[in-house]
């Protein structure tokens, strides 16, 4: 299964510069503007020099997973074009940061990647966040990042970089991959924010670079021109509807040393917000608490009931008005979360239309069985409307206001209620007879 084919256009490109750094985009999302013949540009002594344009594979990004069972590729190529569909590319710049959203779709999944760099930068932070559309777990999940790095090219078409794969912060897991030219030593590397999760790595057959799975290798610094990657891999199922992110780092410089402090020091705080909500994550002092998902932050609102803390404030909410009572939804008592004056411990007032203590009843303060509209005393269970032989005759003295009738003892009220009963058949009666005797002849 694979997704609908979109071919690269130069119809729309964009250029983000700042000081230091100048990244040229074409329609796909990924450097290198053909019409421009410029990509990725680092300023060095007062010239822009191109780090990426001269080689074949350019940039290009590739994603891999499976779907009950079947396999799905598909890229976004500087050189070959895109296999995923470009939904939008918009320069979002913002408060001294230069910053490039594409948004794509593969078919089950929404890939937004955000490519930024401070104005006064040297380094480029990079997020993919991935979201699983369909109504199946999307399994084995991998997504590369690579470029093609010819710093040395324009100036003096020495294609050859010295590829290297390090363990940059000596935790024993390689988290840097650098590649200077052979001649400058100035070049481009990646730092992996979740290292554990990244393979990093460089790979010379072209034929790949549409492949979410070449092999990377480490050269060990010896001279080559390859393709440098990242390939990230989520570590469990992405379930239906669940979003998962990632971030790396690409630092430039004009040393090898040079490139990895400037990734260094961006990484230090674009490491720490991994799905790019723009909330750091509780490890690094900020408010995230799952900085996997850009759903859930503290600046996020939360959806009660749903067993989630999106707002990350240690709970779901199950208790929206207030009133200190967990609604029904939520497994609590509250009939009504929406109105802080309802909840199980509140005091009812009686015919209001609301149901302040979720007891079902508004309108029945006697518990006779009738309501207001049918009874002349509701605070005594024993008189209440109950009137079977209805008398129409509106001059009727014992008819009640608008009612049929007040009795009394009709539910149980004992003798006094049946002698009530037996005095107002008692008075019918006379006032039938009246009326019989005072009928004209």
């Amino acid at each position: 299964m694979l997704p609908f084919v979109m071919s690269l256009s130069t119809a729309f490109a964009t250029t983000l510069t700042g000081d230091f750094v100048s990244i040229d985009y074409n329609s796909g999302g990924t450097w290198n503007d053909a019409t421009l013949g410029t990509g990725f540009r680092l300023l060095i002594d007062d010239v822009w020099v191109d780090f990426s344009y001269a080689g074949v594979a350019y940039q290009t990004w590739a994603i891999a997973y499976e779907v009950e069972g079947e396999g799905v590729d598909a890229w976004a190529n500087s050189a070959l074009g895109n296999q995923v569909i470009v939904r939008s590319i918009t320069d979002v710049s913002a408060n001294g940061q230069l910053i490039l959203e594409a948004v794509y779709q593969t078919g089950e999944l929404t890939v937004t990647k955000l490519e930024w760099f401070n104005a006064g930068g040297r380094a480029v932070g990079v997020s993919f966040a991935i979201t699983n559309n369909s109504a199946n777990n999307v399994d084995d999940l991998r997504v590369l990042y690579a470029v093609d790095p010819d710093p040395d090219a324009t100036a003096y078409a020495d294609y050859n970089t010295l590829n290297d794969v390090l363990d940059a912060d000596g935790d024993g897991v390689d988290d840097w991959a650098q590649a200077p030219g052979s001649t400058t030593g100035a070049g481009l590397g990646f730092l992996a924010c979740d290292a554990e999760s990244a393979t990093l790595g460089f790979w010379s057959d072209w034929s790949t670079s549409t492949n979410a799975d070449p092999l990377l290798t480490d050269p060990a610094g010896a001279a080559s021109d390859s393709a440098m990657g990242l390939r990230w891999t989520a570590d469990d199922a992405l379930a239906p509807g669940a979003s998962i992110a990632f971030r790396l780092v690409v630092g430039a410089g004009i040393s090898p040393e040079g490139a990895l402090e400037s990734a260094l020091e961006l990484g230090a705080t674009a490491c720490c917000d991994g799905d790019g909500d723009g909330t750091d994550a509780l490890a690094c002092g900020g408010t995230d608490c799952d900085d996997a998902n850009p759903g859930i932050n503290a600046a996020a609102t939360d959806i009660p009931y749903d067993g989630i803390d999106q707002d990350c404030t240690g709970a779901d909410v199950y208790d929206v008005d207030g009133d200190g009572e967990s609604a029904i939804a939520a497994g609590g008592r509250d009939c009504d979360d929406n109105d802080a004056r309802a909840f199980t411990a509140a005091a009812e007032v009686w015919y209001d239309g609301i149901d302040q203590n979720c007891d079902g009843n508004d309108d029945d303060q006697d518990l006779d069985g009738y309501v207001l509209a049918y009874d002349c005393d509701d605070e005594d269970p024993s008189i209440h409307d109950d009137c079977p032989e209805l008398d129409t005759d509106s001059n009727d003295p014992i008819r009640a206001d608008g009612g049929c009738g007040c009795s009394a003892g009709s539910r149980g009220a004992g003798a006094a209620g049946v002698a009530f009963v037996l005095a107002l058949v008692s008075r019918r009666r006379r006032v039938a007879w009246h009326r019989r005797d005072s009928a004209p002849a």
